[in-house]
């Protein structure tokens, strides 16, 4: 479901953002003063979650990408994967984004969670299977070849 698509559940998620905003700014300033970067990966990650549920994908990717970049220097391997998914839902969601652009994203989430052992593989096998109704079987196979999964 795409949240620009149900109006009612867009408004109240853009209310509730704008009011936790502020506090996920400031716990981010605080995380990088004390040098905590694990606190501000995840602050990175939920400031990108909070814009793009308000719709601004340019600064959801830029959190994202912060987030990222900070996830890959601690080695979290379990933050990697879940922005890893959210990009991918970024990706699908936004005006110059598309499903195909998601898979890549969705296949990385799908092989760190399936080498921890997560649960949440199950999540990243959901929304390939939605980009697989999207683009259709055919489609979905050409994106999955630059990705050169080893077998």
């Amino acid at each position: 479901m795409r949240y620009s698509e149900r109006p009612e559940l867009w408004e109240s998620i853009s209310s509730l953002s704008d009011e936790v905003w502020p506090e996920y700014n400031q716990h981010g300033d605080i995380s990088e003063r004390l040098g905590d970067q694990a606190g501000l990966a995840a602050t990175c990650h939920n400031l990108g979650y909070i814009v793009y549920l308000r719709g601004d994908y340019d600064e959801a990717a830029r959190q994202y990408q912060r987030s990222l970049e900070i996830e890959a220097r601690l080695g979290d391997r379990a933050g990697l994967a879940a922005t890893y998914s959210q990009v991918g839902l970024l990706e699908a969601e936004r005006p110059d984004g598309s499903a195909a652009a998601a898979v890549g994203w969705h296949v990385k989430a799908l092989l760190i969670r399936l080498r921890l052992g997560t649960p949440q593989a199950v999540y990243a096998l959901r929304r390939l299977a939605v980009h697989r109704r999207e683009l259709g079987s055919g489609s979905l196979a050409c994106c999955l070849r630059p990705l050169a999964i080893p077998g």
